[in-house]
């Protein structure tokens, strides 16, 4: 996404020449740009499913300049039960009101220091349920102040999973 760094992306590309794992990893990493860098290669079989068609849930660090105040706002919500309705509109320019609260996975954790609320969550993602995180920090916005304007939100992603058997499965293991 654009504005957004990352520490999980993944990759599947279909070679016309064979090479092993380490080579390719060797390749990748001596012509990438600077900054850049890749950990794992995995040679796949013929029609394996793309990582993306398997996503569930991502990882993330939102940090957010605000008061100390609108950290615990946040906390609260987050810990509560009741539904964190957003309005959301779509291609076709028509609004509907969403509950994102289902889409958070429970065990989020916000932390307050020097001027910055940093936000840990775990968010449903892909085809079959997916929270656009813009949603979220548009509700956050609105139901608790805080947030220091127009300063720039960073948004880091720390891993993409598929859930199994109701267990997230980074999409670098399967």
């Amino acid at each position: 996404s654009v504005g957004v760094s990352s520490e999980a992306e993944y990759l599947m590309v279909e070679l016309d020449t064979a090479k092993s794992e380490l080579e390719i990893l060797n390749d990748l990493n001596r012509t990438a740009p600077a900054g850049i860098s890749y950990k794992k290669v995995r040679l796949m079989e013929p029609g394996t499913s793309s990582p993306m068609s398997l996503l569930d849930a991502v990882e993330s660090v939102v940090k957010i300049p605000s008061t100390q105040d609108f950290a615990e706002t946040i906390r609260t919500a987050l810990n509560g039960n009741d539904p964190m309705l957003v309005v959301t509109t779509n291609k076709k320019g028509v609004e509907s009101t969403r509950d994102i609260r289902p889409l958070i996975k429970p065990g989020a954790t916000v932390v307050w220091s020097y001027g910055y609320t940093t936000l840990t969550l775990t968010t449903y993602a892909g085809c079959r349920r997916h929270l656009n995180l813009d949603h979220l920090l548009k509700y956050l916005k609105e139901t608790a102040p805080g947030v220091s304007p127009n300063r720039f939100i960073h948004i880091r992603r720390l891993e993409m999973y598929t859930e199994r058997n109701g267990e997230l499965i980074s999409l670098g293991d399967i």
